[in-house]
Order: C-alpha cells, then sequence, then structure tokens
C-alpha cells in the first residue's frame, strides 16, 4: 500500500490518456520515461529485429504494467506498445517513481514479484515453444483471450470478438509469439492496376503535383516500419507456356485495367490497416485501383496435399 503522501505525489506525477485502437503508446528505442499502467482495453507489445520482423510477445489488459523492467534497468524501451482496442493508460513519471520507491520498500518487492511472474511467463513460453504444434498453440490463445473477449449467443453458441483481425489468425502469415501461443500479423503484397486516366491528360503541373504526392505517401509508409520493398513494373515483358516451355509470346497479356503496374510489400501490417493505407493512395482519384493479397507460406499446390508451407507440413 502507498502511504498518503506518496498517493499525493502520485497523483501529482501521473498523465492519464485514451489511446485508440492501433495508436502507439512508445515505441522501441525510444527512452523510458516511467511505468506505464493499463486502466482499461488491450495492449500489444511488439519486438523488432535488425531486419525489421515485429514480433507480438505479450498482450497486456488491465491492471498490467508495461515500461517497468526498461525503467529499472536504465535503458530505452525494449519493445513497442500498440494499443489493440481503445485503451485508457496511465503514465507515471520516472522520478517520481524513484522518489516513492525510496520511502516505500513494499512497492520494490511488489515490483520484484511482478519480475519473477513474468520470468515464469517467459520460461513456459519456451516450454510450449518446444513441445506444442503451431495449431495446438494456436487453439490454447483462443481459450487464453475466451474469458475477455467471447460472448454467448441465445443458442449457447460461443463468439469470440477479437481485438486481433480475423485474417490474422489464418494460413498464410508471419507467425509470432505470445505467451508461448501463436498470433499472426500480416505480410502483404498490394498491387496496383493502371490509371483509368492515362497520365497524358494530366497537365504537367498536374503530373507533378500527383508524383509529389505520392511520394510522400510512400515516405510515411517507409517511416512507420510498414513498407518493406516495392517498385513499379512496365507493361512488357514474355510469357512462357507449353509443357517444355515452347510457347513464348511477348507481352502485354491482359487488358490494360487487369495489368499490373506496381507492388510494395508490406509487413507487420493487419488487412485493416492495409486497406487504410491503401486508401490514401493520391491515385484514386485518377482511376488507379489497388489490389491487396496476403502473402501466403504455401502455394495452392503445397496446400492440396495437405502441406502448411512450401516445403512440407508444418513443424512444431
Amino acid at each position: 500500500m502507498l502511504a498518503k503522501e506518496d498517493l499525493a505525489l502520485l497523483d501529482q506525477a501521473k498523465a492519464v490518456r485514451h489511446y485508440e485502437a492501433g495508436e502507439t503508446i512508445f515505441q522501441q528505442g525510444e527512452p523510458c520515461s516511467g511505468v506505464f499502467c493499463i486502466e482499461s482495453g488491450t495492449v500489444a507489445r511488439r519486438k523488432t529485429d535488425a531486419e525489421g520482423h515485429s514480433v507480438l510477445v505479450q498482450l497486456a489488459h488491465p491492471g498490467q504494467t508495461l515500461g517497468y523492467r526498461d525503467f529499472f534497468g536504465g535503458q530505452g524501451h525494449t519493445a513497442s506498445a500498440e494499443a489493440l482496442t481503445p485503451a485508457r493508460v496511465c503514465h507515471v513519471e520516472g522520478a517520481a517513481m524513484r522518489q516513492m520507491l525510496a520511502h516505500n520498500p513494499t512497492l520494490g518487492l511488489n515490483f520484484l514479484a511482478h519480475l519473477a511472474e513474468d520470468l515464469d511467463n517467459a520460461e513456459e513460453s519456451i516450454l510450449q515453444n518446444s513441445s506444442l504444434s503451431v495449431r495446438t498453440r494456436l487453439v490454447h490463445l483462443l481459450l487464453t483471450l475466451k474469458d475477455r473477449f467471447a460472448g454467448v449467443t441465445d443458442d449457447g453458441t460461443i463468439v469470440l470478438s477479437l481485438p486481433l483481425a480475423r485474417q490474422d489468425l489464418a494460413a498464410g502469415m508471419k507467425s509470432e509469439q505470445v505467451g508461448g501461443v501463436a498470433v499472426m500479423r500480416l505480410r502483404l503484397v498490394v498491387v496496383f492496376h493502371p490509371l483509368l486516366e492515362p497520365s497524358g491528360a494530366l497537365a504537367d503541373l498536374e503530373r507533378r503535383q500527383a508524383l509529389d504526392r505520392w511520394n510522400a505517401w510512400v515516405d510515411t509508409m517507409a517511416a512507420q516500419g510498414k513498407l518493406r520493398d516495392g517498385q513499379p513494373l512496365k507493361s512488357g515483358g514474355r510469357l512462357v507456356a507449353g509443357k517444355r516451355g515452347e510457347r513464348v509470346t511477348d507481352g502485354p497479356f491482359a487488358e490494360a485495367k487487369e495489368l499490373v503496374g506496381g507492388y510494395f510489400l508490406l509487413a507487420d501490417t493487419t488487412l485493416e490497416e492495409a486497406t487504410a493505407i491503401a486508401r490514401q493512395c493520391p491515385l484514386l482519384p485518377h482511376g488507379m485501383t489497388v489490389e491487396i493479397r496476403p502473402v501466403a507460406a504455401a502455394c495452392n499446390l503445397a496446400t492440396s496435399i495437405g502441406w502448411e508451407t512450401r516445403r512440407g507440413p508444418a513443424t512444431a
């Protein structure tokens, strides 16, 4: 329990903020300025490696604390935090935390108990990773989330309303871990179909302005860490067919509206996030269409024989 003077200090030092779903609370690598306490909502902690691959390491719920290990370690945030649902989060400044800990050793012991619990969960995660299949971990995840996000219909059917996109749980997406259980984030290919309105119909200034808007849009995606690759594609090329590749035809190979004019590869993105990005495409008003496709772990030929990857069945 906190003493009266500590409670007064806490009231002065804390800042409570409401976050919308998808909003970032803190970023990996930023200086840790204090401790975050979740009052309502669900928050995801994600770690990103040197290659830009993001891993979901924790789903945090009301009553849980974030950033305390970074704070006590005197380092920057080792992971990012994002609100998965509308969330209310209290931030306590580091100076106030140090002052309360100096006056109240019991508070420090409580944080040590919290740390021990986190270490136990990490060991359990390692055990499940090595002993359970991906499918079993997915089932375990759904059972874990059932108590918080499940409802029961009039006929007794249990319905899960998850803060994760439905596509996040589908095959063909990058596997991540929450407490040793498989959770998914999307890798998406965004395909651009050429303008229905020929670019030659635009004045020089309009074309320059359109390119400036396009480049600003691309730069925003790159700054957010979503964009992994992207290139325009020429309409020409060759089509190879026949049992021995004997038929070679010069392109293009489709109607203009079906041609692929270019692509982006997005990572660590939900379908909803990618849709929001696509809606900001500055060439939509000129007739461009944008197609969003998940990257699959296996082709149709592999899935037709029961393989979950192109190399074979998934392993534990």
